[in-house]
């Protein structure tokens, strides 16, 4: 049995995208949702990020996620981010600079 550091989605809402973000960027195996998990590869050595089975189980999270909210999938990403690397008033400027 091969083990994967993709963690399911728990369902199609809004909270799930964001809770599976979250978990892959826990994991230090957040992308940009555009980018194709096969193309990723560690900056050390040039080895592949994902295996061949995590590159697919991504693929098809994003797939789902992009089909159940379209480009929400970009602000919640976006929001992951912040929250690693933005202070609460950060955040507050950048929310009120976006509307």
């Amino acid at each position: 049995m091969q083990t994967t550091r993709i963690p399911m989605l728990a369902n199609s809402s809004r909270t799930a995208a964001h809770n599976w973000l979250a978990q892959m960027h826990s994991g230090g195996l957040l992308f940009h949702p555009d980018n194709n998990p096969s193309d990723l590869v560690q900056i050390a050595d040039g080895s592949p990020t994902f295996t061949p089975q995590e590159c697919k189980e991504a693929t098809h999270t994003l797939k789902l996620m992009f089909l159940h909210h379209g480009d929400a999938v970009y602000e919640l990403a976006m929001d992951v981010v912040s929250r690693a690397f933005h202070t609460p008033a950060e955040r507050k400027a950048i929310a009120a600079l976006n509307g």
